[in-house]
């Protein structure tokens, strides 16, 4: 069994995640890690003992920490295979795929590019949204944890791998800005659709680029008189920033 286990967790899912080990495992230490310098700055020692579990962390680990860890480094990815990196329920909305999944694999010095443990397909309910879809991935993927918590705690070992290889096509944080951008000719069911995929809070906003200026979604639909401030399109509202 292992000694010491360095947790780094999605922010609202950090508490879950602590106290699902802990109560399995009350003997065990468990470091939680809040931000990459705090990782970093730990002692050689105490990486020698530990292995990292990332659970949806927006932090990547620099290979040289990676390379001193004494039982490797594992994560939890909020998508299947297919879709590696960042936006990957967004972009499953949009492409409307059919079934979606989530995945556990070794870290390595590139982002969700390690050898596969483990993955957990489910189907997508016909005209989820964004959120709808958030909420069943990470549904999914804390049962993709409780299932390998005793391999990760019990096992010092490296992880038996699946001979299953990552896509190869990766959407980027600009790529998502890029879709978050319409035309006013742009067709009802496409803006709908980047709507559904799209629309997040604490994300780039969708908006509407007209005469160099930009105006962005607002979250009512269009009502009343159009003003200087304001355009409609397709029954949406889009308020000038």
């Amino acid at each position: 069994m292992i000694s010491s286990i360095l947790l780094q967790v999605e922010k609202s899912y950090r508490a879950t995640i602590y106290e699902m080990i802990k109560m399995e495992y009350p003997e065990l230490e468990v470091t939680l890690i809040n931000d990459l310098s705090e990782l970093i700055s730990l002692p050689f020692s105490a990486l020698k003992k530990s292995r990292l579990i990332s659970f949806s962390s927006p932090f990547i680990v620099p290979s040289k920490i990676l390379d001193l860890l004494g039982h490797g480094a594992y994560n939890f990815h909020p998508g299947p295979p297919s879709r590696p990196g960042w936006g990957s329920i967004e972009k499953a909305i949009y492409d409307q795929d059919k079934a979606f999944g989530t995945t556990l694999h070794a870290m390595n010095e590139h982002v969700d590019s390690g050898s596969i443990i483990a993955i957990n397909l489910f189907p997508i309910p016909p005209n989820t949204d964004r959120q709808g879809l958030v909420n069943l991935t990470f549904q999914n993927l804390l049962n993709l944890f409780t299932n390998h918590l005793e391999e990760l705690i019990k096992s010092q070992e490296q992880l038996i791998e699946l001979p299953i290889e990552w896509g190869h096509k990766r959407f980027t944080r600009n790529d998502y800005s890029a879709y978050c951008i319409v035309s006013e000719e742009i067709e009802k069911a496409e803006l709908e659709l980047r709507i559904r995929a799209f629309k997040a809070p604490h994300r780039t906003p969708i908006r509407l680029i007209k005469n160099g200026k930009v105006f962005i979604l607002s979250d009512e639909n269009a009502q009343g008189e159009k003003s200087s401030k304001t355009l409609k399109l397709h029954g949406y509202t889009f308020v000038e920033s």
